[in-house]
C-alpha cells in the first residue's frame, strides 16, 4: 500500500471550492486549522502526493470522500514514458461539471446500445432523449466513463446555462488541441471548421442539457433567438468526415439530427424511457420504503418509471402517507404526463422558507453552502429554520449536496426559474412587489461566469417579457417608476432586493436614470460599474454587495503581493491603486507621477513598492503609511521597467535613454550604469540567486548582464521584433522574454541557449510570468487572450478570453491557483487556473478622448471616446451640440465627409460606420477588418472611405454602392493612420513598422516607401498644396518629406516622449504636434525651429487640429478632456469635458461604503 496519495485531477477543481466552503478564507486558515504546513496544503490541493494519513484528515475536514477523489502515488516507480503516458492520459480527460452519481439502477441495454454506436459502429453524432427527471444525464456520465479508453480525449459539458456558443467552441477547441493555436479564428465558422479539425482525433464530445439552447412552447427543435448557430454545428458535426462521437443529452431532438438520423446513418438518436418496476423499486428502497413490490408496481407504473419522479414520490409516501401506497393512490396527485406538474405538486406543498431557498438555488445557478445561503436570505430566517427547510428539501429529492453545498437538479432548477420568472413579471405588471423583494435577478458580487448566466436565462427572458407585455418605453418605464416609489414609501420594501433589481432592470433596458431618487433606501446586489448616474439621489442610502466602477485608466502594469493579501496595479490615468484580495476592495492610492506608471514590483517582504514612469523618475512607496519613501532620478527618458533584486537590497530599472540603472534602496543612491543597448530598454529581471541581470530592449535582444561587475555577459539575438518582458523562473534554470514577434521564448540559464519558442498568440506579447511551482506560464497579448503553457512542453494549456482589447500584463498569485490580467479595457479580471473561469472582473472608468476631427468649413468639430459615444461640438461657442452612442466598443477613428453632414467612425470592435451626424442615423455599416480600426478618410470628390486597420490592410469603400472594392496590403504591422493627398489619387499610410507608404488608388498598389522613422509611425499628413508630408512618430520625432522625390526634408526633434499627432496649418509651413510628453508644439517645418510648446493638460494628448483661418488649436488627451487654445498667445481659451459617470450622484450620509470606495465615487463625479 502506498504511503501516500494525491488528488485525482478530475477532483482538483472541487477540492479547490470545498476550502471556501467549509468556512476557510485561505489556504494558511486551513493549516492552521489542522496544525499542518501551509505546502502541504498546497500540494494537497494541487494534486501532489502528501501522506496518506494527512489526506484522509484533510478530506475529513473539507467533507470530502477520500477514497473517491484519492489517486495512488505510484510515481518513484514509473518510468519516463509510464509518466509521459499518465500525464498525457489526464490532460486528455476532462469531465469537470459532471454530477456525483451514488445510485445507477439497470440502463443496461442503453449503454451497450449506445457503446455499440459509439465504439464499433463510430457514429458521429448521438442524441439521448426523453423528458426532464428520465435519467440522460446520468447516463451521460456513466457513458462517458465506461468507453472513454476508447478515445483520445474525452470532455463533458453541461449547457445548463445556456453558453452563447462562441464562448463554448473557445474551450473546446483549446482542449481538444494537442499543440498551441497559431490563430483561433475570429468567425463562428472559422471557430466550427476549427472544431471539425480537432473532431479528426478520436474525440467523445458529451453536451449535456441541450434543451436550454431550444425555444419553449414553440415547435420541438426550434432555437431560441441568438443560439441558433448551434444547428449549424450539429449539421456540419453530422454531415462531415471525422473520427468523433458527440453525445447530446436533450428533452427533444434537434431537427438537424431529425434530418440525418437513420438505421445505417453515423447519426443516431436513443429515447430514453422509463426504469422498469424491479428498477424503480430500487428507487423506493433508497428512500427507506420497506412494502412488497407489487404493491409499488401501480405507482411506478403511474410516473411511467421517471427516476426523478420516483423519487420525489416516494419522499411524499414517507411523509405525509407514511407509507401506504393505496391512501397516495387515492389522493389527486398528478400522473407523470408532465413532471412539471408533480414538480407543481411538491412545490405548493413547501412551506415559506422552503420555498424561499428554492428560489435562491435557482438564482445562483451553481454550488452554494449553507454560510453563504444564511448571509443572503431576506427576510432573514434563523440558522435552525434554514437547517430544517433544506433538510426538508433533501428527503424530498429537490435538491442536491455535495461537500456541504447545495444546489438543484437541472429540471427542478429549470422549473424553478421559470416560477421565480412568471412570479416577478406579474408583480412588475400589477405593481405589487413579494417576491421582486426577496431575491436578486443578478448578483452583482457573484463570480463573473455565474452572473453571466444569471443575466442570459433570468434577467434577459423577463425584459423580454416587459417589453412585449407594456410595448412602448414610455408606458414600461412610467411602470418601472411606480414601483421605484412604491418601494421608496413602503417600509417593508426598503430594506430587501426591490431596489437593487430595479436599478439593475434600468440599467440593462438602456434606460436613462438621470435624476431618479433612491434615497433612504437599501440598495442590494446593483451592478452599476458602467451605468450612467447622473443626478441620482442616493442620499441616506445603505449599499450591500453592489458593484461600482473604479477611478482607473488602462491597467499598464500588476502584480500579486508577496504575501497573497493585496494587490497593486498602476494605469493610464498615472496612479497606483492597492486592493485587498479577500474582498477585492479598493485600500489605497498612491499618487506621485504625473505621467503613465509603466511598471510596478514589490519587493520580497511585501513592505515595499516600486515604480517607473514615463515621467522619467521612479518611486520608492512604503505601503504601510501610503507615503512615497524616495524619488530616483536620474534618467533621461520614460522609466519603462523596475525590478527588486532578490534580497531586497538593489533596485534595477530600464528607461528609454538606453540604459539600465542600479539603485540602492536604502539611500537611493545610483550604484551603476548598464550600457550597451542600442535603442530603449523595456524591461529588466533578477536571476532568483541575484547574480544575473537581464534586459529587453526596443532593440529586439535581450542582454544578460554581471550585477556585480555591470559587464555584459551574453546578447541574445533571436526575438525580431520588440522585447517586452523578462522573467526568470523561480528555481533560476529559466528565462522567458515576450516579444512584438508574436512569440514567447524560453532560454536556459546554463548556457543561454533558446530551448524554446511558444507560439499561438496573434498580436504582440506583451508580459509573461512563471507560476510559483515552476511548471507552466502566462503570457498575455495585443491579440485580448492571456495564454497558459506548459513550460516543459510548450504546449498551451488555455486560452483566456474576455477582455475586449489588449492585455499588458498577468501575474500568478503566490499560490498558483489564480492568474490576474490588467487590460487596456479599464478591466482587471481574476482567473481560476484550473478551469479558466473569469471570477471577478473589476472595472475602471476613464473617458479618453483619441480621435478629433474638424469640419471641412471649420464650424464643428468632432470627438470619440472611451465611453463609445460620439460627440459634435459647435467650433464658435465650444457648446456639444449632439451625442450618442456609436459602437460596442470604444471609439478610435473618425472622419468628416466633404459634404459635412456625415461623419465616419470607427472601433475597437473592427467595424466601419458612416453617420449622418445632425440625425444621428446610421447611413451604413461597413465589415472586412479583422481588427480594430484606428484609421478613416475620405477622398476629397467624397466618393471614396478608406479604412486602416491593426489587421495590417488598408480597405477602400465605395460610399454609393457601400462595398470593398479593394483591400491594400504591404505593411508588416498594424497601420494605425492613414491620409488622402489633396489631389485624391494618392494615399499616404504609417505603419508601426516604422515606414510609411504613397498608394496609387486606382491601381491599389504602393508606389513609394518613405523609411527613417525609428518607431511606429502614429501621424500623417499632407499640406494643402499636397508637396509636403508631415509625419509623427514613437521615436519622437516628426519629419517632413518631400512628396515627389520621398526625400527627408527636415526632422523635427524637441518633445520627450512618443509624438503621437501632427497637422499643417493652412500655411503649408507651419506644423502642430501632440504628445505623450502632455504638450502640443508649434514648428516652423522649413527651418526646424519650435515656435512655442502649449501646456495644460494632464496626461497624453492624442490629436492636435488647426482651425481654417489658423488662430486656434484643439486637442484631444487622455485627461478626458478638449482643449481650445489661442495659437498667437498659447493661452488655453476653453476646456471641454464630458458629464463623469456619476456625476452629481448624491452620497450624502450613505452607508455599506469603504472611505475609498467613497473617494472613489467622488472622483467619478459624486457629489
Amino acid at each position: 500500500m502506498p504511503r501516500s496519495l494525491r488528488v485525482s485531477q478530475d477532483y482538483i477543481g472541487r477540492v479547490k471550492l470545498s476550502v471556501r466552503r467549509n468556512g476557510f478564507l485561505s489556504q494558511q486558515a486551513l493549516a492552521e486549522d489542522l496544525g499542518l504546513a501551509r505546502s502541504t496544503v498546497v500540494n494537497f490541493l494541487t494534486g501532489k502526493p502528501v501522506d496518506r494519513a494527512v489526506f484522509e484528515e484533510l478530506c475529513l475536514r473539507l467533507s470530502l470522500d477520500s477514497q473517491e477523489i484519492a489517486e495512488m502515488d505510484f510515481e518513484p516507480l514509473a518510468t519516463a514514458s509510464e509518466k509521459l503516458d499518465v500525464n498525457a492520459l489526464r490532460k486528455s480527460r476532462d469531465l469537470r461539471g459532471t454530477p456525483d452519481i451514488f445510485s445507477f439502477f439497470g440502463r443496461e441495454p442503453e449503454l451497450a446500445t449506445l457503446e455499440q454506436w459509439a465504439l464499433q459502429e463510430q457514429c458521429k453524432l448521438i442524441t439521448i432523449f426523453g423528458v426532464g427527471g428520465i435519467g440522460k444525464t446520468t447516463l451521460s456520465v456513466k457513458l462517458a466513463h465506461h468507453i472513454e479508453k476508447g478515445f483520445d480525449y474525452v470532455i463533458w459539458r453541461s449547457l445548463r446555462n445556456a453558453p452563447p456558443l462562441d464562448a463554448l467552441l473557445v474551450e473546446l477547441i483549446h482542449f481538444l488541441t494537442p499543440t498551441p493555436i497559431a490563430k483561433l479564428p475570429g468567425t463562428l465558422d472559422g471557430q466550427i471548421k476549427n472544431l471539425l479539425e480537432c473532431l479528426q482525433q478520436r474525440c467523445l464530445l458529451v453536451l449535456d442539457n441541450c434543451e436550454t439552447i431550444f425555444q419553449e412552447r414553440t415547435q420541438a427543435g426550434a432555437y431560441r433567438v441568438g443560439y441558433e448557430n448551434y444547428g449549424s454545428l450539429l449539421k456540419c458535426i453530422g454531415e462531415t468526415h471525422h473520427k468523433s462521437c458527440v453525445v447530446l443529452t436533450s428533452r427533444e431532438k434537434p431537427a438537424e439530427v431529425v434530418q440525418l438520423e437513420g438505421p445505417n446513418a453515423p447519426v443516431r438518436s436513443l429515447q430514453l424511457n422509463g426504469l422498469s418496476e424491479v428498477e424503480g423499486y430500487k428507487v423506493f428502497e433508497i428512500q427507506g420504503y420497506s412494502g412488497s413490490r407489487a404493491e409499488l408496481e401501480p405507482l411506478i407504473g403511474r410516473y411511467g418509471g421517471n427516476p426523478l419522479a420516483l423519487k420525489v414520490i416516494a419522499t411524499t409516501l414517507q411523509e405525509f402517507f407514511n407509507g401506504s401506497v393505496a391512501e397516495l393512490l387515492r389522493q389527486e396527485i398528478p400522473f407523470f404526463g408532465d413532471i412539471w406538474k408533480l414538480l407543481s405538486e411538491q412545490f405548493n406543498r413547501l412551506t415559506v422558507v422552503e420555498k424561499q431557498v428554492m428560489y435562491w438555488l435557482a438564482v445562483e445557478r451553481d454550488w452554494i453552502s449553507l454560510s453563504e445561503l444564511n448571509e443572503k436570505l431576506f427576510p432573514p430566517v434563523t440558522a435552525r429554520e434554514l437547517l430544517e427547510a433544506l433538510d426538508s428539501l433533501q428527503r424530498r429529492s429537490l435538491l442536491e449536496k455535495r461537500a456541504g453545498c447545495f444546489t438543484q437538479q437541472p429540471v427542478v432548477m429549470e422549473y424553478i426559474t421559470n416560477q421565480l420568472l412568471e412570479q416577478i413579471f406579474q408583480e412588475i405588471k400589477m405593481g405589487e412587489v413579494a417576491l421582486f423583494n426577496s431575491v436578486p435577478l443578478i448578483q452583482a458580487q457573484a463570480e463573473d461566469f455565474v452572473r453571466g448566466s444569471q443575466i442570459r436565462l433570468i434577467l434577459e427572458p423577463l425584459i423580454k417579457e416587459v417589453q412585449k407585455y407594456f410595448r412602448t418605453e414610455t408606458a414600461l418605464r412610467q411602470q418601472l417608476d411606480i414601483l421605484v416609489e412604491a418601494v421608496r414609501h413602503t417600509d417593508e420594501l426598503k430594506f430587501g432586493y426591490a431596489a437593487g433589481n430595479l436599478l439593475n432592470l434600468y440599467r440593462f433596458l438602456n434606460l436613462s436614470l438621470s435624476g431618479y431618487n433612491f434615497s433612504e433606501l437599501v440598495i442590494r446586489q446593483a451592478f452599476l460599474q458602467e451605468t450612467d448616474l447622473h443626478d441620482v439621489n442616493f442620499s441616506h442610502s445603505e449599499f450591500i454587495d453592489s458593484s461600482f466602477a473604479k477611478a482607473f485608466g488602462g491597467i499598464l502594469s500588476i502584480q500579486f503581493n508577496p504575501n497573497g493579501q493585496t494587490l497593486a496595479t498602476s494605469s493610464t490615468n498615472c496612479e497606483i491603486q492597492v486592493w485587498n484580495l479577500a474582498d477585492k476592495q479598493h485600500l489605497l492610492t498612491l499618487q506621485g507621477h504625473t505621467n503613465w506608471v509603466r511598471w510596478i514590483t514589490f519587493n520580497p517582504e511585501g513592505e515595499l513598492l516600486a515604480s517607473a514612469s514615463d515621467d522619467g523618475t521612479l518611486r520608492v512607496w512604503d505601503l504601510s503609511k501610503g507615503t512615497c519613501k524616495c524619488v530616483l532620478n536620474g534618467h533621461g527618458g520614460s522609466v519603462y521597467g523596475v525590478v527588486f533584486s532578490p534580497d531586497g537590497q538593489i533596485i534595477a530599472s530600464a528607461s528609454n535613454d538606453c540604459t539600465i540603472r542600479l539603485w540602492n534602496v536604502s539611500d537611493g543612491s545610483c550604484l551603476s550604469l548598464l550600457q550597451g543597448h542600442s535603442a530603449g530598454v523595456l524591461a529588466a529581471s533578477f536571476s532568483p540567486c541575484g547574480s544575473f541581470l537581464a534586459s529587453g530592449s526596443f532593440d529586439n535582444t535581450i542582454r544578460i548582464w554581471n550585477v556585480q561587475t555591470g559587464v555584459c555577459l551574453r546578447t541574445l539575438t533571436d526575438h525580431t521584433n520588440w522585447v517586452t518582458g523578462l522573467n526568470f523562473s523561480p528555481d533560476g534554470r529559466w528565462l522567458a522574454s515576450p516579444s512584438c514577434d508574436c512569440t514567447v521564448r524560453i532560454w536556459r540559464v546554463t548556457d543561454w541557449q533558446c530551448v524554446r519558442v511558444l507560439e499561438g498568440h496573434t498580436g504582440w506579447v506583451w508580459g509573461i510570468a512563471w507560476n510559483p511551482d515552476n511548471q507552466s506560464l502566462v503570457s498575455c497579448s495585443a491579440d485580448c487572450t492571456a495564454k497558459i503553457w506548459n513550460a516543459t512542453t510548450g504546449e498551451c494549456l488555455r486560452s483566456l478570453g474576455g477582455h475586449k482589447t489588449q492585455i499588458w500584463r498577468a501575474a500568478f498569485s503566490p499560490d498558483g491557483q489564480t492568474i490576474a490580467t490588467g487590460s487596456e479595457d479599464q478591466t482587471i479580471s481574476f482567473w481560476d487556473v484550473e478551469t479558466g473561469h473569469c471570477l471577478t472582473t473589476i472595472t475602471g472608468h476613464s473617458n479618453w478622448v483619441r480621435p478629433l476631427v474638424l469640419s471641412l468649413d471649420g464650424r464643428f468639430f468632432a470627438t470619440g471616446h472611451k465611453d463609445k459615444t460620439i460627440r459634435i461640438w459647435n467650433s464658435a461657442d465650444n457648446q456639444c451640440l449632439q451625442e450618442w452612442k456609436a459602437h460596442k466598443t470604444s471609439i478610435v477613428s473618425l472622419a468628416f465627409h466633404v459634404g459635412e453632414e456625415l461623419l465616419a467612425s470607427g472601433g475597437m470592435d473592427n467595424i466601419v460606420k458612416v453617420w449622418n451626424w445632425q440625425q444621428k442615423k446610421c447611413m451604413a455599416v461597413f465589415e472586412g477588418h479583422s481588427d480594430e480600426v484606428w484609421g478613416l478618410a475620405f477622398s476629397p470628390d467624397g466618393e471614396i472611405l478608406a479604412s486602416s486597420s491593426f489587421d495590417q490592410t488598408i480597405k477602400l469603400w465605395r460610399l454609393r454602392s457601400k462595398t470593398c472594392f479593394a483591400t491594400l496590403t504591404g505593411h508588416s504591422d498594424r497601420i494605425p493612420v492613414i491620409a488622402f493627398h489633396p489631389g485624391g489619387s494618392t494615399l499616404a499610410s504609417g505603419s508601426d513598422d516604422c515606414t510609411i507608404k504613397l498608394w496609387d488608388i486606382s491601381k491599389g498598389k504602393c508606389y513609394a516607401t518613405l523609411t527613417g522613422h525609428r518607431a511606429r509611425v502614429g501621424a500623417v499628413s499632407f499640406n494643402s498644396k499636397g508637396d509636403r508630408l508631415v509625419s509623427a512618430s514613437l521615436d519622437q520625432t516628426l519629419k517632413i518629406w518631400d512628396v515627389q522625390t520621398g526625400e527627408c526634408l527636415q526632422t523635427l526633434q524637441g518633445h520627450q516622449s512618443w509624438v503621437m499627432g501632427a497637422v499643417f496649418f493652412s500655411d503649408n509651413q507651419t506644423v502642430a504636434s501632440a504628445s505623450s510628453d502632455q504638450s502640443i508644439k508649434v514648428w516652423n517645418s522649413q527651418t526646424g525651429q519650435c515656435l512655442n510648446t502649449l501646456n495644460g493638460h494632464t496626461n497624453w494628448i492624442w490629436t492636435v487640429v488647426v482651425s481654417p483661418d489658423g488662430r486656434k488649436l484643439i486637442s484631444a488627451s487622455e485627461d478626458e478632456s478638449i482643449r481650445v487654445w489661442d495659437v498667437q498667445t498659447g493661452d488655453c481659451l476653453a476646456t471641454l469635458k464630458p458629464k463623469r459617470l456619476y456625476e452629481g450622484m448624491r452620497i450624502t450620509a450613505v452607508t455599506g461604503l469603504t472611505l475609498a470606495e467613497e473617494a472613489t465615487l467622488r472622483e467619478l463625479g459624486a457629489i
